[in-house]
């Protein structure tokens, strides 16, 4: 992969409006899959045309808003629906709950005080709660999600 990064930056082309020779990962494709204009060209014309057109693209997005919105409603229920109905969801519920009467502590891992989210390690028991920061937070539950996988694949054997 470095190779090919390295070949298309010594690549280059000039761009159809300014101009300017420029190496090739500097252009985008158009619609027929032709490099025509540069980024810094492209983005400058699609600010022109948004700005010009502004009123018609927010008819067009609420139009197309209100066209998908029953569809869209429709697969959240469903989707909140199915989630419901999973054995676990009472418990974080419940556990939530809790969580929410508590008063943050630091975080475990690093200490800081700032986005400190209450983290569960099992639902059964909501008032054992683990305060972490949210990105230690999404770690912990990235290593849970990667356990439930190596423990998948090794069923599967």
């Amino acid at each position: 992969m470095g190779k090919i990064a390295t070949i298309r930056e010594q690549i280059e082309k000039s761009c159809t409006k300014c101009g300017k020779s420029k190496p090739i990962n500097s252009f985008l494709l158009d619609k027929h899959r032709r490099i025509r204009q540069c980024k810094d060209c492209r983005n400058e014309y699609s600010r022109w045309y948004n700005q010009l057109n502004k009123d018609e693209i927010n008819k067009r997005q609420k139009k197309r808003y209100r066209d998908k919105k029953q569809d869209i409603n429709a697969k959240t229920k469903e989707y909140y629906n199915k989630i419901k109905k999973e054995p676990e969801h009472k418990l974080k519920v419940k556990a939530h709950n809790v969580a929410s009467g508590l008063k943050p502590c630091p975080c475990v891992e690093c200490g800081t005080t700032k986005r400190v989210e209450a983290h569960h390690p099992d639902y059964s028991k909501p008032s054992e709660v683990m305060w972490l920061c949210s990105q230690h937070h999404r770690f912990e539950h990235f290593k849970k999600a990667q356990e439930v996988q190596s423990n998948m694949e090794g069923k599967k054997k």
